[in-house]
């Protein structure tokens, strides 16, 4: 099969002296990165919440965030770009207020949240919670 520049083949061969063989082989993948952590804080949230994504791995700055942010009905209350604090640590910084910049009622809000980092989209939604 094809690999592309950012992959490595690693072959295992090995044999007994009965002249059993047995072979394996490992496809490891450059690049790659991950979502370490995914936090909103503080949470219950009064007056902010800032929502922080950590992605490490490769090639984890210069990416791209957004925020999307619903109630429990299923509402969209407001969405959002994530901004690059430092090298994999995105954040997006909600004050608690809707698209029409209303101060949202106190309960739970759901946030999706997608970062795009070193070619791979990453996907997370978590709860917060406001309690003014």
């Amino acid at each position: 099969s094809s690999m592309n520049a950012d992959s490595k083949l690693f072959e295992i061969n090995v044999g007994d002296n009965s002249g059993n063989m047995a072979r394996a082989s490992l496809r490891a993948v450059a690049g790659v990165n991950r979502v370490a952590q995914v936090v909103s804080y503080p949470n219950p949230a009064k007056t902010r919440s800032v929502i922080r994504v950590i992605v490490d791995g490769a090639n984890v700055a210069g990416g791209t965030g957004s925020v999307k942010i619903y109630d429990l009905s299923g509402h969209k209350v407001l969405d959002g770009a994530m901004v690059e604090r430092n090298n994999g640590v995105y954040e997006f910084d909600w004050d608690l207020v809707n698209k029409k910049n209303k101060n949202v009622a106190n309960g739970v809000y759901l946030a999706d949240i997608k970062v795009n980092v070193g070619g791979n989209s990453h996907k997370e939604r978590i709860k917060i919670a406001v309690l003014r």
